[in-house]
This record gives C-alpha cells, sequence and structure tokens, in this order.
C-alpha cells in the first residue's frame, strides 16, 4: 500500500467514525414529559371534561383518547388538540364506564410522552325528569272558633274545577294529618266556601291537635296549611247540696235526691232517681197510643216507682222510640231523619239512650233514613243553622254505624253529655232562623253553635223547668227534673243543665221535653211544682212519651 492509499483509507474511516458520532447522539433524546394531575368532571348527562397539567414546552400538539375498556389496546385519538391545551371536552356520551387519555406530541413521534389514561369515569344514567307537582285549589282557613264542645273552621277554595268535590277537616294529635287520619267530611258546598265544626265526641280535653282542611280533585287530594287547636276549659260544675229522699213504697235499689240549693247565685229546686236497671229494677219506654198524664201513665202501666216525661211534646213523638223491643218509627211534620228551618232542609242525627235487653245502659246519635234503617253513630252530623247542610245519613255517616239492639230507649236531645264531657254551650253564630208554625211562634230566634240537632232554638237562651236522662260509668240511670219559671226555681240554662248531670256522676246524659211537660212521679206521687209561670196550679200535661223506673 503507497502513502497516496494509506491517507485516502485514513479519510474515508475519518468520515465514518464522523457520522457514526452523530447517529449515537440522535438515539440519546429525551421524550417528552407525561401530562399529569387528570381530573374528569360532569358537564351534563352526556358530557365531560378532563383536565390536566402540562408539564412540558416542547409538544406540538395534544392527542386525547377515550376508551370504555381499561385493557383496550392502542385506539385513535379523539382529537388533536394545540400545544399548551390542558382540557378537553368529550360530549355525546351514552351512559356507562370511561377511561380519557392524553399524550404530548413531538415533531420527532419518537419522543412523543406515554398516553396516560384518567382513573375510571362513570357517566349516570339521567334520572326522569320530575313531573311537575299537580296544581290544585288554593285553600284558606280563617281563624278557628273554640269551645269546650266543639271547634269549628270557616274555609274557602280558590281554583276549585267541580261544584262540590269531596272536601273536609282531617286532624291528629301527634303528627301532620292526612285523610289518612281522623276525617271528617264537610258540609254540601253551596259556594266556594264553608262552615265546619268539629263536636268533642271525638276530641280529647287538655290535648292540642294538628288539622288541615281537605279537598280531592282528579284523584288528588290537597291540604291547607296546618291549624294547631286545643279545646277550650270546660266550665266548672255547680256544687248543689243533694238531700237524700226516703219515698214510701220504693225499693231500696232506687235512691231519690233533692236539692234547693242555689245554681250560679239563683234560685233552684231539683230532683233526682238513681238506679242498676241490671237486676230487680226495670229501665222502660212508655208510648202510649195517644197523650197521657204521668200520673195515668204510670198507672195503666203498673209496677211503676219512678216515672219523668220523654219526648218533645206536639201530635206525635219526634224521634225513635223502643217500647220493650217494638221499635216505633221516626215521624213528625217531615220525616225524622231531616228538620226544615226558615225554608231550609237539614238532614241531621239525634241523641238517643236507652237499655239492651240485659238493663245496660248506651248513648249515641241516631238517624233513620227509611222506615227499615236506624242507625247509631258515636257522633253527630254537625249540622250549623243558616251556615252549614250536610248528605244524608247512612252507615259510614256521620261515622261507622255501631251494633246496638236497645229493648227500651228514646230520642230526644240535645246531648248533654257524651264520653264524660259537656256536648253543649250557649255560644250563638250570630246568625238568626225563623221557627216555623204551626210548631214554632214564626218569629226569627238566634242560631247556636252546639244546635247541631236543629231543636227550637228557644232552648238555648231560657231557663225554663228542665227533665233529663242519663247514665253513670258504672251503669246506674239517672232521671232528672228542676223546676223554672216560678218564684220557687229559676230554672237551668241548657249547659248548666249539662253541668249538673255530670256533677251527678253521668257519663253520658240527654234532654228531654221541659216546660209545661216536666214531671217526675215517685210511686204515683209527683215531687215538682205544678205552678206555671203564671203561678196558677194546673194539671200535668199530657205526654206522648215516658220513661221510669219499673219492678221487673
Amino acid at each position: 500500500m503507497n502513502i497516496l492509499e494509506f491517507l485516502l483509507r485514513l479519510c474515508f474511516l475519518t468520515v465514518m467514525f464522523s457520522c457514526s458520532g452523530v447517529n449515537g447522539n440522535s438515539s440519546s433524546a429525551t421524550p417528552l414529559a407525561d401530562p399529569g394531575n387528570l381530573i374528569c368532571e360532569k358537564v351534563n348527562d352526556s358530557s365531560a371534561r378532563l383536565n390536566w397539567t402540562d408539564n412540558t414546552d416542547d409538544e406540538t400538539a395534544y392527542y386525547v383518547f377515550c376508551k370504555t375498556e381499561e385493557s383496550s389496546y392502542y385506539i385513535e385519538p379523539s382529537a388533536t388538540l394545540p400545544a399548551n391545551s390542558e382540557s378537553y371536552l368529550f360530549d355525546n356520551l351514552k351512559p356507562g364506564d370511561y377511561y380519557f387519555g392524553v399524550q404530548a406530541k413531538a415533531s420527532d413521534p419518537k419522543l412523543n410522552s406515554r398516553i396516560v389514561y384518567s382513573d375510571k369515569y362513570t357517566l349516570e344514567s339521567p334520572l326522569p325528569p320530575t313531573p311537575p307537582a299537580p296544581t290544585g285549589p288554593g285553600i284558606t282557613v280563617e281563624k278557628p272558633v273554640i269551645s269546650y264542645a266543639y271547634f269549628a273552621l270557616r274555609y274557602s277554595f280558590n281554583g276549585l274545577k267541580s261544584s262540590n268535590p269531596d272536601h273536609g277537616i282531617c286532624l291528629s294529635p301527634d303528627h301532620t294529618p292526612t285523610v289518612a287520619d281522623d276525617c271528617f267530611p264537610g258540609p254540601v258546598l253551596q259556594s266556594d266556601s264553608a262552615f265546619q265544626l268539629v263536636p268533642n265526641a271525638v276530641l280529647d280535653y287538655g290535648k292540642e291537635y294538628h288539622v288541615k282542611v281537605y279537598v280531592k280533585e282528579d284523584g288528588e287530594y290537597y291540604y291547607s296549611e296546618e291549624t294547631s287547636i286545643t279545646l277550650s276549659a270546660e266550665p266548672e260544675a255547680p256544687e248543689l247540696n243533694w238531700q237524700k229522699l226516703s219515698p214510701e213504697g220504693i225499693p231500696s235499689s232506687i235512691a231519690v235526691y233533692e236539692t234547693s240549693t242555689p245554681l250560679n247565685g239563683r234560685i233552684f229546686h231539683a230532683w233526682y232517681a238513681i238506679a242498676d236497671c241490671t237486676k230487680d229494677i226495670e229501665f222502660k219506654v212508655l208510648n202510649p197510643a195517644s197523650k197521657a198524664t204521668l200520673e195515668k201513665q204510670a198507672e195503666t202501666a203498673g209496677n211503676c216507682y219512678v216515672l219523668i216525661n220523654g219526648g218533645i211534646f206536639g201530635t206525635k213523638h219526634i224521634g225513635v222510640i223502643f217500647a220493650n223491643g217494638t221499635k216505633q218509627a221516626w215521624r213528625d211534620e217531615v220525616d225524622g231523619c231531616y228538620w226544615a228551618w226558615d225554608a231550609k232542609l237539614y238532614n241531621l242525627t239525634r241523641a238517643i239512650v236507652g237499655t239492651d235487653a240485659f238493663g245496660k245502659p248506651s248513648a249515641y246519635w241516631t238517624s233513620a233514613p227509611d222506615e227499615n234503617h236506624v242507625y247509631f253513630y258515636n257522633r253527630p252530623i254537625p249540622v250549623v243553622m243558616q251556615e252549614t247542610a250536610y248528605s244524608l245519613a247512612n252507615d259510614t255517616f256521620p261515622g261507622i254505624a255501631q251494633n246496638w239492639t236497645p229493648k227500651n230507649a228514646l230520642s230526644t236531645g240535645p246531648m248533654l253529655v257524651y264520653g264524660g264531657k259537656c256536648t253543649v254551650d250557649r255560644k250563638s253564630t250570630g246568625n238568626s232562623a225563623v221557627w216555623p208554625k204551626p210548631s214554632g211562634d214564626g218569629a226569627s230566634h238566634e242560631c247556636y253553635f252546639s244546635n247541631y240537632e236543629c231543636w227550637a232554638p228557644d232552648i238555648y237562651p231560657t231557663k225554663p223547668d228542665r227533665t233529663a236522662v242519663g247514665f253513670t260509668a258504672d251503669g246506674k240511670i239517672v232521671l232528672f227534673v228542676c223546676d223554672g219559671r216560678i218564684a220557687d226555681s229559676d230554672g237551668a240554662y241548657i249547659d248548666e243543665l249539662a253541668l249538673i248531670m255530670k256533677s251527678i256522676g253521668c257519663v253520658a246524659a240527654m234532654n228531654l221535653d221541659g216546660g209545661g211537660s216536666t214531671a217526675m212521679i215517685v210511686n204515683g206521687k209527683r215531687l215538682n211544682s205544678l205552678l206555671t209561670g203564671s203561678g196558677t196550679a194546673t194539671e200535668n200535661r199530657p205526654v206522648l212519651s215516658t220513661l221510669g223506673f219499673f219492678a221487673k
């Protein structure tokens, strides 16, 4: 090899070595840094945003990826983003699990960063849209009227679709009420407003009740705002000093008492007889074919120890009578299941007290809508004259009809005491009604909240002679009379009579006819006065029905 050839070969090797050095530098270049801090956030039910941190300054772009399986092999990018991007919105997604990825792109693909994926991101199925709340009538409730005997609400509806929808009052003592709780159907609507009374027969003293008005339209119930109601305290019963009498011919199982203790500062004279009628004494109701005095009825019946007058006087008995197991139809000027005042018709219930075949006493409100049905209830239809009228009573209204088979019972009223609570007061509604002739005087009289049995309204503001029947918690029957409208006795208001019957021990009591009908015969002798309001003596008024104690 000559010198020239050696030099040429040396130059060639130098060039080759230089090229080899350049290639070595390229293979040692560093890939782009991976994106970091991947976070997915929901945008809506079909979109999610991927956020990341740009950790390099040499990228030319960013690739973003979306796959539904963590183990999926490489997939094509979903989009290519400009350099320095740090977020991307994935949209048009369906509910399911996703893995979102991002990769920094270099000018040399071999230097791209790794594809970094987020944790699993779940896009939930969207909830069905919440239907709009049904819109119903508005209900406005005025300030309640509250007594110890009842509470009453005046309420009105705004936007009713029908003329008389199902409506009324529901209540509960311990939670917000609905129609699943104690429910009291409302009166027949004559307009978009109503006045409704709830009697204390279904309420307890000293208990706060949560009360709402309800209405049903289009199959939905709508409620008023809640009202809290607690009955007023019952007045204190009068303290009367009763003296036990010893009438001749009366067995020891019957006790007779008399009082002349003033009643609320007024002169007062009264009597009552009490007996257990489950043993040797029988409680009977007499219903002769025509009117007769008590003396005549006691003599005709025989074995009579004590007798008082019964139903309201007139041409026929007003109400239902069971005499020795035989039912007498309810008939008077109009059918006994309703009463007409001031040209208005009121379907109603009326008080009834009596005993079964074993002498056990009971008290209910009753209605006889036809010849074949007599219903007994533990609550009345709460009529408020000139304010409310209700539909006819049936086996479920005003409450579930009670199973009772009376042997001797008589309906008059009003109910004075029920469940140990006085059921009448003398609070006027502020309205008046005409007492029509021939049964009445044709004059206008005040209406009273507790007169839901629609008796003659003059029995509320006056203090006539009174007659009543009741029974005690241990089943003894009480017969009561007091004089009134004479110099020796000023009589009793109807609410005073209720308190007197309770003070004697009655857990239930009912008013009977009063005034000139009031009389008590003990072993054929009349105890109360025969004087009239004018101070002259008169015979006892003949009456249609009587009740009393007889020997078995």
